[in-house]
């Protein structure tokens, strides 16, 4: 997803609360349909991808999902981010 257009992070930290995976779920979706590319981080991949297949979306070109375990205590939340930014956007 290398692209210089509109790029934006979604991250979800909490995953099992029913509200919140639906949440996240429909922010993704309407940023995907305003055309945005959308990096989803998340620790329940499954959850964002079926919720994003009802609505034949899980698909898209412009959508990453990024796992949330992928994230290093070590590196500290903005460093982590930062190399997510400069690996998928830069």
């Amino acid at each position: 997803m290398k692209t210089r257009e509109r790029c934006i992070l979604i991250y979800n930290p909490i995953s099992g609360h029913g509200h919140l995976d639906s949440w996240n779920a429909l922010f993704v979706a309407l940023l995907l349909k305003q055309g945005w590319n959308v990096l989803a981080l998340t620790p329940d991949v499954p959850a964002l991808m079926s919720r994003l297949a009802e609505k034949d979306l899980a698909t898209s070109a412009n959508l990453q999902i990024l796992q949330w375990n992928s994230y290093s205590a070590s590196y500290g939340l903005k460093e982590f981010l930062r190399r997510i930014w400069q690996r998928w956007y830069a």
